[in-house]
Order: C-alpha cells, then sequence, then structure tokens
C-alpha cells in the first residue's frame, strides 16, 4: 500500500485527504492509508467563520458527496466553515493527530525512499512518525 502523511489540516489539507480516502485505491490501484498532522490542538476554523459556496466551490465539495451529507441545506449558498472542517476530517478518524508541530523530515535509511516526519507535540515531546 501507499502511506502519505498531509501537513496541516485546513481546507486544503483535508479536501486532500477525504479526496485520497475516497479514490486512492481506485486511481492508485493499491490500498491509501492518509494520516494528517496539524499544530493546533483542535480543527480551528480560523478568522473566516463562513464560507459562501458557489460555483467550482460548490462542485467541489459535492463531488465529495456533501449534498448528501446531514449538513447540507436545500440551496447550499453558505456552510460554517468549522462543519465543514469536521466533515472533510470524518473518514480520517484516529488517522488525524492535533497538537503535532511538524520540526523536520528525514529519509531513513538514506536512499530507501522511505520518508520520516519529526514532530513536537504540544506537550513539548518529541516523536516521529513514519514511514511514509
Amino acid at each position: 500500500g501507499v502511506a502519505i502523511a498531509i501537513v496541516g489540516s485546513g481546507l486544503a489539507g483535508l479536501s486532500l485527504a477525504r479526496g485520497l480516502c475516497r479514490e486512492g485505491r481506485k486511481n492508485l490501484g493499491v490500498p491509501v492509508q492518509v494520516t494528517v498532522f496539524e499544530r493546533s490542538k483542535e480543527l480551528d476554523p480560523g478568522a473566516l467563520r463562513h464560507l459562501a459556496l458557489c460555483g467550482a466551490g460548490l462542485e467541489a465539495v459535492e463531488s465529495f458527496g456533501f449534498a448528501d451529507s446531514e449538513l447540507a441545506k436545500d440551496e447550499v449558498d453558505w456552510i460554517f466553515r468549522a462543519d465543514l472542517l469536521h466533515w472533510l476530517a470524518q473518514p480520517l478518524g484516529r488517522r488525524l493527530h492535533l497538537g503535532r508541530h511538524l520540526v523536520g523530515i528525514c529519509e531513513s535509511p538514506v536512499g530507501s525512499g522511505q520518508l520520516w516526519c519529526d514532530f513536537q507535540t504540544h506537550h513539548g515531546c518529541q516523536c516521529r512518525e513514519g514511514p511514509f
């Protein structure tokens, strides 16, 4: 299989993760395990609390099955960003690691093509995740 690490649980990171979870095996021909790492201790919507959904943005979330979710309205034109982040993260389950600050990436053993990610947790501990 293929192990993929995504650093950042914003809209881009979680959209990529959801798409890979959904389409990865079909398109790559092998099982795909996606893990997302986020510095914040929670999925944070940031300053932008509402998102307008129209055109390509609406098509993008609909392609992930959003229209069938409990968050969809009859005519979706906006959504709370926090709700969308949580919905995008659902397929990850325990593979969403919050409170992990990326501090380095290394290949081990050298020349293997296996990447390991070094993180500092919100408790100040160092940890290594991989291989990816």
